[in-house]
């Protein structure tokens, strides 16, 4: 078993670095980069999914001393532009929760949430992400795009899956990371107006690097 596993939403994002690596495919959402040491598996998009294929593989291959989760973002900040790479710092459940008063209240907001993780999810492995070289974000887990619904947690960037991989990678206690490329910013859902090109090729080219370099 190769002691990296790298985390792609779909086959979409995982396509260039497929492409760059002579990979051997496992099953159907399992892919092997024997060159870089590392597995490849295909979460799926969004909480669920990604949640039920990542536990499912961890079931049975566990010894991993690296998980990776990467992938394209969509920016809140006009300081991030198409193709600019992160590490995500902190997550957030972002838009999981209810409406009161016509404001949205998020499920982390309630005491239970705070007595779990307080309702925001750190990643403590100051080293790792230090290593990348890249900027340390925050970011917003979500099921759709709400840019304009009030009382939506502040956060950097936005995506469907980082904090199921954050609360999973703790309790299997397995050292992470989330790296996310900025494809747009957090607007209305326009996939023509993403820079998704960009952003892949950026992506791929500091997993490439740095992979091999975990590799040397």
């Amino acid at each position: 078993m190769n002691n990296t596993l790298l985390i792609i939403p779909t086959l979409f994002e995982a396509e260039h670095i497929l492409d760059s690596n002579l990979s051997v495919k496992q099953t159907e959402n399992l892919y092997s980069l024997p060159a870089l040491n590392t597995d490849l598996l295909i979460c799926g998009p969004g909480l669920p999914v990604s949640i039920m294929r990542i536990t499912q593989h961890l079931a049975s291959e566990n010894a991993y001393t690296l998980m990776l989760l990467a992938g394209i973002a969509g920016s809140y900040s006009d300081s991030f532009q198409a193709g600019d790479l992160l590490v995500v710092e902190t997550e957030k459940f972002a838009d999981i929760g209810y409406m009161y008063n016509g404001q949205f209240v998020p499920l982390t907001n309630s005491k239970t949430w705070k007595d779990y993780r307080r309702g925001v999810l750190i990643n403590e492995y100051q080293v790792l992400r230090h290593e990348t070289g890249l900027k340390n974000v925050s970011a917003n887990t979500v099921n759709l795009n709400n840019a304009n619904l009030k009382g939506m947690p502040d956060a950097d960037i936005e995506n469907m899956e980082g904090a199921g991989f954050f609360l999973l990678a703790k309790e299997v206690n397995i050292p992470y990371l989330e790296i996310r490329s900025v494809s747009n910013p957090v607007t209305e859902r326009n996939k023509k107006k993403w820079e998704t090109n960009l952003a892949l090729g950026k992506l791929t080219w500091f997993l490439n690097t740095y992979l091999k370099r975990r590799v040397s």
